[in-house]
């Protein structure tokens, strides 16, 4: 059965856009709606393992829909060939790597906000996530500056973020933010425990023996350790859930810190909308592009070549230097066996290619190569190989060789024509059909 997905900032696909959302670092139009469902000839050419590959697990059904939704003109191609291009910049890819983990922790964080059972705790962290947030656009902002960019998504992506730094709103949200916190940092109290009770006061005049306690059993810690350790009272809500006992202790303190914990708590309840769906919107869609380097990258290192082919809508152009099928490499690697390359090109008048020879020669290899880099570059990404110009295909089609089954009333000679027809029937003279051992 077909499905379709909506690229969205959502954690999980909606049928529609994102609302309010202002640019795409996929599609010119942020408004794409994509087709989830895996092609026929999927299997054919082991793209369905390869989708696996590059969106393992039931939780990426949204790079799957990427993955399976081919680019319709080459401008589209473009756009997304240029933005790849643009994080070969190691600097920027680093920075666009951490802006997508920093979003995907603070999603992870403000769902985790419902489970607490301190409705001060809760309070306590959403502030500290909103500071994560406002430092994760700061910092990408940042990146996107330092960058050379070429791409016009990424180019657009720079002038919104600026813009959305510099807006009234979200100046006056940094401005709250930063007072909130100073606030409760200058938080100071002290417990006292006897037996089974516990109370809480102020710290006025007495000392202030952290310091001292510190230094004490600073012999028995690991330097690595004490310089993670996040300081301040909010800072600390961030570590783990508060037991019981903590969260008392904390209702008791914000009790004596009226001001303070009535400040947060009003904050808690009036923003409760501050995450910008662009902004969320871009950090999915990013990772299509970290999650095809990841595939690529292993190989690059091993020698192999990727590039960005010509694509063109004329028909019939299939010329590529050093084709190899991904999926196969992968496994090659794995092994630590070299992997074979082919060049092919198909001349003025030529549409068709017919490789002949023994089994086991790598004649279903060579096809599945082709059929993956035709899909590949239709998504705009780097292709396997040196060098290529490619038709920008409107349709795939394939026919492999299957078993007969038997109980089906005509022989295997019928079904094969069966789906010939129906195959050829669908294709135009921009599609690309792969046929393997037809007739045999």
């Amino acid at each position: 059965m077909a499905s379709s997905t909506a690229w969205s900032r959502a954690s999980t696909p909606r049928r529609g856009p994102a609302r309010g959302v202002a640019l795409s670092v996929l599609f010119e139009q942020p408004d794409r709606t994509l087709d989830a469902s895996t092609p026929a000839w999927a299997s054919d050419l082991r793209l369905d393992q390869l989708a696996e590959l590059l969106a393992p697990g039931v939780d990426e059904s949204d790079l799957r829909a990427v993955f399976w939704s081919r680019l319709g003109s080459v401008a589209a191609v473009t756009y997304r060939q240029d933005v790849f291009r643009d994080l070969e910049d190691d600097e920027l890819f680093r920075a666009i790597e951490a802006y997508v983990s920093s979003i995907a922790a603070q999603e992870r964080g403000r769902a985790q906000l419902e489970t607490l059972r301190s409705q001060r705790e809760r309070e306590g962290r959403y502030l500290e996530l909103v500071a994560a947030y406002l430092e994760t656009v700061r910092e990408l902002d940042a990146a996107l500056d330092r960058a050379a960019l070429a791409s016009q998504a990424l180019v657009a992506l720079r002038r919104y973020v600026g813009g959305y730094l510099r807006s009234e709103e979200v100046r006056r949200l940094g401005d709250h933010v930063r007072e909130l916190r100073r606030a409760l940092e200058a938080v100071r109290y002290t417990v006292h425990i006897a037996g089974s009770r516990v109370s809480v006061g102020r710290l006025d005049d007495q000392a202030d023996e952290t310091a001292a306690i510190r230094a004490t059993f600073e012999r028995f810690s690991d330097p690595a350790d004490a310089a993670e350790q996040p300081e301040g009272l909010g800072r600390r809500w961030l570590e783990r859930e508060l037991n019981p006992i903590e969260a008392r202790i904390l209702d008791l303190v914000a009790a004596l810190f009226r001001e303070e914990f009535t400040a947060l708590a009003a904050f808690y309840e009036r923003e409760r909308t501050v995450w910008d769906p662009t902004l969320l919107h871009v950090a999915r869609e990013f990772r299509f592009y970290l999650a095809y380097r990841a595939l690529v990258d292993p190989l690059r290192e091993l020698g192999l070549d990727v590039c960005y082919p010509l694509l063109t809508e004329e028909p019939g152009q299939l010329t590529l230097e050093n084709a190899y099928e991904l999926v196969l490499a992968h496994e090659r690697a794995r092994e630590g066996v070299a992997v074979v390359t082919n060049d092919v090109s198909l001349g003025p008048g030529e549409r068709i290619i017919v490789v002949t020879g023994p089994n086991q020669g790598g004649k279903t290899t060579f096809a599945r190569s082709l059929g993956q880099a035709c899909h590949l570059a239709s998504l705009g990404c780097p292709v396997p190989g040196s060098r290529g110009r490619l038709t920008l295909v409107d349709t795939i089609a394939s026919h492999f060789s299957r078993a007969e089954q038997v109980g089906l009333g005509g022989g295997k000679l019928e079904d094969d024509l069966d789906r010939l027809a129906e195959l050829l029937g669908a294709v135009t003279d921009r599609s690309l059909v792969v046929l393997n051992e037809v007739f045999s």
